[in-house]
């Protein structure tokens, strides 16, 4: 007669290290122009500068809250994707951003700084599953699923 499946955990510590690559930053808080902003001030692309952090390169360049960054270094910026993915992939370049402001178009140069990453250390438990069935041992099943957002 066969029985229920059952487990036993043993504990097995696997130090986890997680180091960043280089990646760039410009200091703001943004998001796509949707359709309405887009026709209210007259531009088919560019994305809306929320936030400009205090003492980040955006701050020094002169970029304000409510700008629209259209272009950097003359290649236009259709979406959020598209700017964070240039500042990340250019740490420690200096950049030329065109923006609108107030309807008009500007120019303002930005030192791209590199992002500050931070080294993670994680000890993680992972279980040593034994499984059995009728009256007979099943050899222990060692695995482990890691999932880290990076």
């Amino acid at each position: 007669m066969k029985r229920g499946i059952f487990c036993t955990i043993g504990l097995l510590l696997v130090p986890v290290i997680i180091l960043g690559a280089k990646e760039g930053y410009l200091g703001v808080y943004h998001k796509d122009l949707s359709e309405a902003m887009q026709l209210a001030i007259g531009v088919e692309h560019g994305v809306f500068i929320k936030k400009v952090v205090e003492d980040s390169p955006a701050e020094e360049a002169g970029i304000k809250k409510g700008d629209v960054i259209l272009a950097i270094n003359g290649e236009k910026i259709e979406d959020e994707d598209k700017l964070s993915d240039f500042i990340d992939e250019n740490p420690g370049e200096l950049v030329e951003l065109t923006i609108l402001r107030g309807g008009k178009e500007l120019k303002l140069e930005a030192k791209l700084d590199e992002k500050k990453t931070t080294r993670h250390k994680i000890d993680i438990d992972i279980g040593d599953i034994d499984i059995g069935g009728s009256d007979e041992d099943v050899p222990g099943i060692a695995y482990m699923a890691l999932l880290i957002p990076i």
